[in-house]
């Protein structure tokens, strides 16, 4: 063979390895989910913030919130883009409030989606009062 197809031929494998290596590579947004539940027999209200390598500002990713009665369970969705991957993990805190009075026990605990134990877990039985539970994944 000669010369010039031998490195041509080279040149043609290590660019079809270029590509396959590049393909390969996450381009794509992440999505890391949480898990919050709330235990309180009223009515509450869930705000929730997330962040990336960290809970301090201007890291924040996302915000959101919603209300209920009773015992909850929901899943919140964070999207990270690629360019974010090296910033570190998803910090995601959600905090619960007492829509009433009450000197029930309001609890808030984040887990990771189908995780056994919480990641945070806190409490009030103040009345109109709030607890909030923090917890953190990697990419």
């Amino acid at each position: 063979m000669p010369s010039t197809r031998r490195t041509l031929l080279v040149i043609g494998v290590v660019a079809a390895l270029v590509v396959a290596s590049f393909a390969a590579l996450e381009l794509y947004p992440k999505t890391f989910e949480f898990q919050v539940q709330v235990a309180y027999q009223g009515p509450w209200q869930v705000s929730w913030t997330s962040y990336w390598g960290g809970p301090a500002p201007p890291n924040q990713i996302g915000t959101g919130g919603y209300t209920g009665t009773g015992n909850s369970s929901r899943i919140v969705s964070v999207q990270i883009s690629p360019g974010d991957y090296d910033k570190g993990g998803v910090y995601f805190c959600a905090q619960a409030s007492k829509l009433d009075n009450s000197h029930g026990t309001l609890t808030v605990s984040v887990y990771t989606v189908n995780g056994p134990y919480p990641l945070e877990m806190r409490n009030t039985s103040a009345p109109s009062g709030s607890a909030t539970a923090c917890g953190e994944l990697y990419p």
